[in-house]
């Protein structure tokens, strides 16, 4: 469905990039908007983007990985703390 169209797509995007058909800018641009809503489908995307184009993309634009690492350590800050108010303090008690 259209999980398995989302992974071809962003597989097709990775190796498109680490051809050289367009800057790590538009990677980067896809890498932030799955960051913003963040579900199980984003992490994989997120994960088999990075796997093809990871190294390239770190090596092209260092500043721009950093960014987006940063980005997604606060955006699971932020999961993270929605999801402890609405437990509660159930894994302290």
């Amino acid at each position: 469905g259209n999980a398995c169209a989302a992974s071809n797509l962003t597989a097709v995007f990775a190796r498109l990039h680490t051809c050289g058909l367009y800057p790590s800018k538009v990677l980067y641009g896809l890498l932030v908007t799955l960051v913003s809503t963040l579900d199980e489908l984003d992490a994989t995307l997120m994960l088999s983007l990075l796997r093809c184009a990871g190294a390239r993309l770190r090596s092209e634009d260092p500043g721009g990985m950093k960014d987006f690492i940063l980005s997604l350590q606060t955006r699971v800050a932020e999961l993270r703390d929605s999801a402890g108010g609405a437990d509660g303090d159930a894994d302290t008690a």
